[in-house]
């Protein structure tokens, strides 16, 4: 009879131990589940979404000069056709912010008349190539889900490859010699007469429907492109551009 009791209460406290580790493992189990799906929501709700998109578009630009003794100004205007593509990097935590960045390339040309007196002229034809390296923070607002607006600002670094100038004078020699100026052409970087790299700070606003994209900006150039004088030159200018999200 004791040995029946006592077989009985070996049996019982076996068959607690075994419940306990099945909760306790249950337990385990539970809380590292909870755990991996909680840390795969935040990896989702963190998560690095980024878009490509396609532009084309117009930008033109001003090279202003500033002469420091008599406060003359000169502006030489160019025109930009350019295309490339735009990089936007957005973290779906942030909704509305995201980074711009990308490449643009640059075809650019210019043609300026200068008068003289007794019709007497300068021409000056300018052709060549940079590339647009921007790098902005854009805010979006939602219309819909199809239409949305958005904001951008931030700095763009602007290279120069090649900027070839041609002049056409009909000046006489008394006008030669007082400006200096006759026909030529020359490379302006290579004659050390600009700086390649220009830094410039733009704001933008543009509106997306869907896939398609519209947006107009101005830079401001904050870098002193001149290398041949002591006269400050400093190119910016406006754009407008179309683009395509894929």
């Amino acid at each position: 009879m004791n040995s029946s009791i006592q077989c009985n209460k070996t049996y019982n406290t076996s068959d607690m131990n075994l419940s306990f580790r099945n909760l306790i493992l249950a337990v385990f189990v539970i809380t590292c589940s909870t755990v991996f799906a909680q840390k795969k929501k935040e990896e989702k709700k963190n998560k690095l979404q980024v878009n490509y998109k396609l532009e084309i578009g117009y930008k033109n630009t001003g090279l202003r000069s500033s002469r420091f003794e008599d406060k003359d100004t000169s502006t030489t205007y160019y025109n930009n056709f350019r295309a490339g593509l735009n990089v936007e990097l957005s973290s779906t935590k942030y909704k509305n912010l995201s980074l711009l960045t990308g490449v643009l390339f640059n075809v650019v040309y210019s043609n300026k008349l200068q008068n003289y007196k007794q019709y007497t002229y300068v021409q000056y034809f300018t052709y060549g190539q940079s590339i647009d390296i921007p790098l902005r923070l854009q805010y979006s607002i939602p219309f819909n889900k199809n239409l949305k607006a958005y904001v951008y600002g931030g700095p763009n670094l602007n290279f120069g490859l090649r900027k070839i100038r041609g002049i056409v004078s009909t000046l006489d020699t008394t006008s030669v010699n007082f400006t200096g100026i006759t026909s030529k052409s020359e490379n302006l970087y290579k004659s050390s007469l600009l700086n390649r790299l220009n830094l410039q700070v733009g704001l933008g606003a543009g509106l997306q429907w869907k896939k398609f994209m519209l947006k107009s900006g101005y830079d401001y150039g904050i870098l002193n492109l001149n290398e041949g004088s002591n006269r400050k030159l400093y190119e910016g200018g406006w754009y407008v551009s179309f683009g395509y999200e894929f």
